[in-house]
């Protein structure tokens, strides 16, 4: 089956799962910025499984036609099934999927697609291609595209020891000034994430960084500071945070 007829295909299966109410519903969840099916995610999943089970699975190589063509289309469903395909045909093994994956950051981009690109393509491609890391990481947060930005500092969010902190301080330092919203949080979010391994670490670096106030609190909900109130606020803070 070629590129377009596996489309086809998919699209003819969103279609007859179509929910104009729930599509309406997440149209709206994600300010219009993309059209919906209207189809949940666990029962995407299910739809997506049975798909896959009949039409098999694209090669790699196909992959780098059928990636981009997805991602062409209006229905945001087509986008979650195209980061989850790659993801499961291990699309990150091949070193030439970086343009591609790049393409899928800077393209029809919000924090949905972008922040599971991070943890299902990235972070896997850069262990497999570890000598890429640190000259994509340093191009990517000096780029002018804040979803590149924000998936450079983000993509280690579940590395726990194996982080490299030398690299995600350095990142974080470099937009530690940024105004865009989506990069205050995702910096917060990246040193909360790392402050579950070492707190210690994380609240030397916020002590010692200027951060903006919701970095800086979303970065010590893991690690909050010690002191005479430190109980009382870290519960007080946690609830207001829920």
């Amino acid at each position: 089956m070629n590129t377009l007829d596996y489309i086809h295909a998919l699209a003819d299966q969103y279609r007859r799962h179509a929910n104009p109410t729930y599509a309406e519903a997440m149209s709206r969840y994600m300010k219009y910025n993309f059209e919906f099916f209207g189809i949940k995610t666990p029962a995407r999943r299910v739809i997506d499984k049975a798909f896959a089970t009949q039409h098999g699975s694209p090669s790699v190589e196909m992959l780098h036609e059928m990636l981009p063509e997805l991602w062409q289309m209006a229905e945001r469903e087509f986008h979650y099934f195209a980061v989850e395909l790659a993801a499961r045909c291990r699309f990150f093994r091949d070193e030439n999927a970086l343009p591609v994956i790049e393409r899928m950051i800077t393209q029809r981009s919000w924090w949905d697609t972008v922040d599971a690109i991070s943890t299902e393509l990235v972070a896997p491609y850069f262990r497999a291609f570890p000598a890429k890391t640190h000259e994509t990481a340093h191009r990517w947060i000096e780029s002018d595209n804040i979803w590149l930005q924000r998936t450079a500092i983000v993509f280690q969010r579940r590395h726990k020891k194996q982080t490299d902190t030398d690299l995600l301080f350095s990142l974080v330092t470099r937009r530690a000034d940024s105004a865009e919203f989506f990069i205050r949080k995702g910096i917060g979010w990246a040193l909360r994430e790392y402050a579950k391994t070492d707190p210690e670490a994380v609240r030397r670096f916020v002590a010692a960084q200027p951060l903006s106030a919701l970095s800086r609190r979303e970065a010590l909900r893991a690690a909050p500071i010690p002191g005479p109130f430190s109980k009382g606020e870290g519960r007080h803070d946690k609830r207001r945070m829920v």
